[in-house]
């Protein structure tokens, strides 16, 4: 009996683990889109200044 409340606990707390493993990959899959983003703006604007320096 003790024995099978274990592997249940232990098949519950796995079934636990990957929902929160899956929520935290979408989490972090969302945060790197959004840096992703930023950084593609970012980039622009230095090439626009550069290449308008170079108009100079």
């Amino acid at each position: 009996m003790f024995q099978e409340y274990g592997i249940e606990l232990e098949r519950a707390y796995r079934q636990f683990e990957n929902k929160e493993l899956l929520s935290y990959k979408h989490t972090l899959r969302n945060c790197c889109k959004q840096v992703q983003a930023a950084l593609t703006v970012m980039l622009m604007l230095h090439l626009k200044a550069y290449m308008n320096e170079l108009d100079y």
